[in-house]
């Protein structure tokens, strides 16, 4: 049936009741078109925007082919072969969480809001959740550090924006605190911010400073100087006051000064959630920090208590920093879009 050079094996049932045409089109031509033939009536029962979009077909029209109705979809030719490959081929979007193929997975997401096929836009979303917690402690845990972070650590920079435009674009707000998050993480490492975000794709430049901007004055905010330098101060285990050289078994004596508190606050504000991990793990430094600067276990533990507040008082305050809609909304956001009901 025609030129079967721009079939697409995966998508051509030859006993299929309709023809889908992709490919950018320049004049009169179609650049790159490929063809798939697949069955109406499954479509037609994977939303109501397919149903209506296929029941004006007709099989005696003129864009026809050998009397099969054709069908061309306006949107990148990838982007939708993907979206009809991840209805059609069992097992082409059951992809591992910690190994996600972006491109797959928004053109997925991105086709499916459009048309309405939930299932799909729920299972793209649910891979999204699995690596953008909506709870601070999330990211925290050993799992989370070990099972999803020690991939996404190494996750480019632009790997990122899509899925904040995408978010934006489909309303899945939920997913933007921890987008930011994970961005001002790995922005933070970087000798220049501004370099960073130079290179994030138009035109979220503008929009990303102004937010990188205000996620730093709030972390800042959270966790201050001030509150760690007055923990030290006010330690009873004052090398002058509590000090015995002639008793080996006392408890080592605290110092009242920092070593490096510059050092310490920059590694906490670059990722204050991980900072101490629960359980006693300590992902970002905080071991290492009270290890160097020969903290007692009264001032370990008013460090990681004051830490912790500042995690819930960051988290909690996030979303109005981005101008987001406060948690109890977003969680209700999140629960619908991952709900079972069309």
């Amino acid at each position: 049936m025609g030129d079967t050079n721009n079939h697409v094996e995966d998508l051509w049932f030859p006993d299929g009741n309709i023809i889908i045409r992709v490919g950018e089109r320049v004049g009169a031509e179609r650049v790159g078109e490929r063809v798939c033939r697949v069955y109406k009536g499954f479509f037609a029962t994977q939303s109501p925007v397919l149903a209506d979009m296929l029941s004006t077909l007709q099989t005696n029209g003129r864009d026809t082919v050998g009397g099969i109705p054709v069908v061309t979809f306006p949107d990148e030719r990838e982007d939708v072969l993907h979206w009809l490959k991840a209805m059609l081929v069992p097992g082409y979007f059951d992809m591992d969480r910690n190994r996600i193929d972006p491109d797959k997975l928004l053109a997925v997401l991105r086709l499916s809001h459009k048309y309405d096929v939930h299932a799909l836009r729920r299972r793209s979303l649910e891979y999204l959740a699995g690596f953008l917690p909506v709870d601070y402690q999330d990211f925290q845990s050993k799992h989370y550090a070990h099972n999803v972070m020690s991939r996404l650590d190494n996750a480019p920079l632009d790997f990122y924006p899509p899925i904040y435009a995408i978010a934006r674009e489909i309303g899945a707000l939920w997913l933007i605190p921890g987008i930011i998050y994970k961005m001002q993480n790995i922005m933070s490492g970087k000798t220049s911010m501004l370099d960073a975000i130079h290179r994030l794709p138009m035109p979220l430049n503008a929009s990303f400073v102004k937010r990188m901007d205000k996620v730093s004055r709030l972390i800042t905010r959270c966790f201050p100087s001030s509150s760690f330098i007055s923990i030290r101060q006010s330690c009873p285990r004052s090398p002058i006051d509590y000090y015995d050289e002639y008793d080996s078994d006392a408890e080592p004596s605290c110092g009242t000064q920092w070593y490096d508190l510059d050092f310490w606050l920059q590694r906490l504000h670059a990722d204050p959630l991980r900072f101490y991990g629960r359980d006693g793990g300590a992902w970002a430094g905080g071991a290492d920090m009270e290890e160097e600067e020969g903290m007692c276990d009264g001032c370990c533990k008013a460090m990681r208590a004051r830490v912790e507040r500042g995690c819930a008082k960051f988290w909690d305050e996030l979303p109005k920093c981005l101008g987001l809609p406060a948690w109890k909304h977003l969680l209700a956001a999140k629960a619908k879009d991952l709900s079972n009901i069309d």
